[in-house]
């Protein structure tokens, strides 16, 4: 290579280093594209984020139960109960059946290095849940959550609220409702966890694990001892005993009942919702003293009993005159059947007809029967009014916990959370008891319908599952078998 090329290509080296070093100590910071809240400094350090996480209690078949909130506030400890809160003026809609285990920003505040905070409220506006593609709205009888943040100190730039509300199912004047009963429990979170995608509401991320682990330790520990259930005829006899594994006392709060059941339906009953074209008011008056339905959602099958009228369509002959077949083990039914069918009956063969007329009247076939008068309503209407129900009704008893450890039914919006619920002690048991009737609707203001509704029942040898749920997410579920 000649002096003179070398030469070229010396000075294209040294201004090309030239180049990059100037380029190096002169281009811009880069910055991300992402827009902060105007609420929000973009110096992330200086920023306090607020997410939740979600496990609801819901019914099953539940596709989404969306809460409307607003006015998050932080409150700064060291500062008055009463005083100190500082406003992200936050507000949004979330679905909490997304969350869990995932988290989501809903505020996000521009803080002081030295700032910290202990504490954190915001309302529920309102809510609605979707259970089974039908959505429906959710009473929240108590709007403001106010919820302690645990594990704060001078280096925590975020909390994560577990909210783990309940959703009771009640029947009140003739119609479903859903009621809200919130319960939280927050810790708080390093600088880690804020960047310029977390400061923005609405942002998901898988919850973190020691987050997680964090959350279950601060939740109160209970567990099911042992549980017992037991129907009488529509009687049903629920036992649980739960215990207090933790430090500090805990409030029980309600025991849910979960699985298939059956419900009666007589004189002196009515059905929640009327199915839609058919009129009327339920089965209520339009079912003769001594007559009865019964429908199973489990094999889904409807009984008839003891109608002073029936039609031909069944067993191809007149039931003007039918034998009451619940009582196929007493002598006076054997002598009933025996004239009704014109030859000698026994117990055997009595229950073989009483399952033929069971099977004919299979809920799945019912509509394909021709309709027939019933107390002055055709059956057609009443299977409507029971398929109406059923699908409304979504096979699950939510029982409050009484002061005394007794369990009730609510039969109103208030009466959802319960007075006081239960105080149980660091390291005690408790047996809370219902013996009872499961009578819906059986409180309702209106004096035609007092003390009457569907008469909810489990059935033998379907195994159920019991949740038992408490303040601060406490949580214990067991499985019962009913006989």
């Amino acid at each position: 290579m000649n002096k003179g090329l070398k030469y070229i290509i010396g000075i294209i080296i040294v201004l090309a280093v030239i180049y990059v070093v100037v380029e190096a100590t002169t281009r811009a910071p880069v910055v991300s594209t992402t827009t902060v809240p105007s609420t929000v400094s973009a110096f992330l350090p200086s920023t306090y984020i607020v997410q939740l996480t979600d496990p609801p209690q819901v019914p099953a078949g539940t596709s989404a139960l969306v809460v409307t909130y607003s006015n998050v506030e932080l409150h700064e400890a060291g500062q008055g109960n009463t005083s100190g809160f500082i406003s992200t003026n936050a507000s949004g809609t979330v679905n909490l059946m997304n969350l869990t285990n995932f988290t989501q920003t809903i505020a996000a505040l521009h803080v002081s290095s030295n700032q910290t905070f202990d504490m954190a409220r915001f309302n529920i506006t309102s809510a609605s849940i979707t259970i089974n593609g039908t959505t429906y709205n959710v009473t929240v009888p108590s709007s403001e959550l106010l919820v302690k943040i645990s594990g704060t100190n001078s280096t925590s730039r975020g909390a994560v609220i577990d909210l783990t509300p309940t959703v009771v199912e009640i029947y009140e004047q003739n119609q479903t409702l859903f009621v809200l009963v919130p319960s939280a429990r927050a810790v708080a979170i390093g600088s880690s966890a804020v960047n310029s995608s977390s400061v923005h509401a609405g942002f998901r991320v898988r919850v973190n694990s020691t987050t997680k682990a964090r959350l279950d330790h601060i939740r109160p520990n209970i567990s099911i001892v042992s549980e017992s259930l037991s129907i009488t005829g529509n009687r049903t006899d629920l036992s649980v005993t739960v215990k207090n594994n933790a430090n500090r006392t805990v409030q029980l709060k309600h025991v849910i009942l979960e699985g298939y059941t059956s419900f009666s339906l007589g004189a002196n009953a009515s059905v929640p919702m009327t199915a839609p074209g058919y009129g009327g008011s339920g089965l209520y008056g339009n079912i003769g003293v001594g007559n009865s339905m019964n429908y199973s959602s489990g094999p889904s099958s409807a009984e008839l009993t003891n109608f002073s009228q029936m039609s031909k369509e069944m067993l191809g002959g007149n039931l003007s005159e039918v034998f009451n077949i619940s009582s196929n083990d007493s002598a006076e039914g054997l002598s009933e059947a025996s004239t009704f069918f014109h030859e000698k009956v026994n117990s055997s063969e009595l229950l073989h007809i009483q399952n033929e007329l069971r099977s004919r009247m299979n809920y799945s076939v019912f509509e394909d029967f021709h309709s027939f008068n019933m107390s002055n309503r055709s059956l057609l209407h009443e299977v409507g009014d029971v398929n109406e129900f059923y699908r409304r009704f979504h096979n699950v008893l939510t029982f409050v916990v009484m002061s005394n450890g007794t369990l009730s039914l609510p039969f109103a919006e208030n009466e959802a959370e319960g007075p006081n619920g239960y105080n149980l002690t660091a390291g005690s048991e408790v047996t809370l008891t219902y013996d009872s009737v499961a009578l819906l609707g059986a409180r309702q203001p209106i004096a035609s319908y007092f003390g009457k509704g569907p008469v909810i029942v489990p059935l033998v040898n379907q195994t159920y599952t019991i949740r038992v749920i408490g303040t601060e997410g406490a949580y214990a579920q067991a499985n019962v078998t009913a006989s």
